[in-house]
């Protein structure tokens, strides 16, 4: 009979006897884990720093159907709003291409509702949801050092008033340089 879904079980063989007399010197221990429908794994997606353009790719623990309607299941929110999204499958994996580009520095959520279904019709896999921040910069070069380096600017916000950081003015200075870094990757 068919074992019931998201179930553990401990499978142990004591003895066998092969054909050609060969058997088993210890018995053999097999656990396992019935599936309860396809369950996500990973998903290329960071915590903060997500570029604009991106396109997010869920994997999950086994090949889903093709025959599903998976688009049905994704949402893509940020600030109450949902995004419009491209939606297709390969094998175990999910491609999710927003229409547009992410809101600038605005939190977003990626989810995928339960319900999906496996190749082999096994269904209602788990509900998953990741939350992320978009990029909040803009990156330029703004000229050269007398190197040949690129003198590189990151922008943040849309104020009416400018502030600038420089850091780096003299080569052998790196601690303004590292302050300054950590300021842009939080």
């Amino acid at each position: 009979a068919p074992l019931p879904r998201s179930t553990s079980y401990n499978l142990r063989v004591s003895s066998a006897q092969a054909v050609d007399k060969g058997y088993l010197v210890t018995p053999l221990q097999l656990n396992f884990h019935t599936s309860g429908g396809p369950k996500v794994v990973s998903a290329n997606i960071s915590k903060t720093g997500v570029a604009l353009g991106s396109t997010f790719v869920i994997t999950t623990d086994i090949d889903l159907s093709s025959d599903q309607n998976i688009a049905s299941l994704i949402n893509l929110q940020s600030q109450g709003s949902t995004l419009q999204t491209s939606v297709s499958i390969r094998r175990n994996t999910i491609i999710v291409t927003p229409s547009s580009l992410l809101p600038k520095c605005r939190d977003f959520t990626l989810s995928l509702a339960s319900g999906s279904v496996s190749i082999h019709g096994v269904g209602e896999g788990q509900a998953w949801s990741y939350t992320a921040r978009s990029l909040c910069r803009e990156t330029s070069t703004i000229g050269s050092s007398v190197a040949g380096r690129s003198i590189v600017a990151y922008k943040f916000g849309s104020g009416p008033r400018t502030i600038m950081f420089v850091g780096g003015l003299h080569g052998s200075e790196k601690s303004s340089v590292r302050t300054l870094d950590a300021w842009i990757s939080d």
